[in-house]
């Protein structure tokens, strides 16, 4: 199947919108640095565990290939960044919990195979790493609830409703 220029010129603009969103994401990441109360960048993308990002995102990039080689004029770009970004936060979320949870029960200790984790390497503390797992969380809710808006309309609010309750 043929790409009309008209496509291609979508898809550039929203690479640039794409660059815009990517110095928000950086500015916010900071920002979650300074709430958590002094935790250093590097320290937070070692507790996302960003090597976990790959698997959980591939689902939604498959999706979203096949449902643009389908056709590409009815894709709707915002809908694959909404659920690119709610897959992604999810997957981080998870991580986070995972990590605050282990470093509380004390599942994670110094008998752990594998990378240390922030918890348990006392670079973060547990108030720290509640605070991020609770923005993180909220961040999540956000995104679902736009992604799932963007996906639906506002026609269809009443359906909407059923997967915030």
């Amino acid at each position: 199947m043929k790409v009309g220029a008209g496509v291609l010129k979508s898809f550039l603009e929203k690479s640039i919108k794409q660059k815009e969103l990517l110095e928000y994401i950086i500015v916010f990441v900071i920002s979650i640095c300074n709430f958590a109360g002094s935790m250093d960048i590097i320290t937070l993308l070692k507790a996302a565990r960003l090597r976990t990002l790959p698997l959980s995102v591939a689902g939604i990039i498959t999706g979203s290939a096949l449902a643009f080689r389908e056709d590409p004029y009815a894709f709707r770009w915002e809908i694959f960044g909404w659920a690119l970004l709610t897959t992604i936060l999810f997957q981080v979320l998870s991580n986070f919990a995972n990590d605050y949870g282990d470093g509380v029960k004390g599942t994670d200790n110094e008998h752990r195979i594998g990378p240390t984790r922030a918890l348990q390497s006392g670079r973060v503390t547990r108030r720290q790493m509640k605070r991020v797992v609770l923005i993180t969380a909220l961040l999540s809710l956000f995104s679902a609830t736009v992604l799932i808006y963007t996906a639906f309309g506002r026609e269809n609010l009443l359906y909407i409703s059923v997967f915030l309750f």
